[in-house]
């Protein structure tokens, strides 16, 4: 499986922030969905993974005794991202 294409829009707030709106497809099940780049849970910290799959995952995990994914609040809505944040497509756009 390869990695997902990755949908990054950009409003330009300060030099500082920036707000982002990403719309990628699940590693685990390949529905879209929106989340926040930052706080999104992720394989290798490169394929989001939705919050249906993290949360069944959880499941699982809570069942066998290993610690759970923490989902992060605004993981999966549009955010302001706090620092400059380079996507994989900042040298190729979509």
């Amino acid at each position: 499986m390869g990695i997902t294409k990755t949908l990054f829009t950009r409003m330009q707030m300060t030099m500082e922030r920036e707000i982002v709106i990403c719309i990628g497809t699940c590693f685990c099940c390949n529905k879209s969905f929106m989340f926040h780049p930052q706080k999104v849970p992720s394989y290798k910290n490169v394929e989001p993974i939705c919050e249906d799959c993290v949360r069944e995952a959880n499941s699982v995990r809570k069942q066998k005794g290993m610690t759970t994914w923490p989902i992060l609040p605004g993981a999966y809505e549009a955010g302001i991202l706090t620092k400059k944040f380079k996507s994989k497509n900042d040298e190729n756009p979509v």
